[in-house]
């Protein structure tokens, strides 16, 4: 992955010592460490913090229709060629 942008945070030592201690514990720079947690969060933040479990129940409460895809095809093509 190539950088050519950099993001300049102030932290306070404390956290800055904390950050470190997490990155070692992982295996990565605290570089690595603070994007790969930003991108996490940052995808959390557009998707929706959901539970597999909690999107599947969202999605059943929208009462979509929900077949075998097959059916769905056929279904499709019968609607939009009457």
């Amino acid at each position: 992955m190539s950088m050519s942008r950099r993001l300049q945070i102030p932290v306070s030592a404390s956290d800055e010592d904390l950050f470190k201690v997490a990155a070692r514990q992982a295996g990565l720079s605290t570089a690595e460490w603070a994007r790969r947690l930003l991108s996490e969060k940052a995808l959390e933040s557009i998707r929706g913090n959901r539970s597999p479990k909690e999107a599947l129940e969202m999605l059943f409460s929208l009462q979509a229709p929900v077949a075998d895809i097959r059916v769905m095809v056929q279904q499709s093509f019968k609607g939009r060629y009457k």
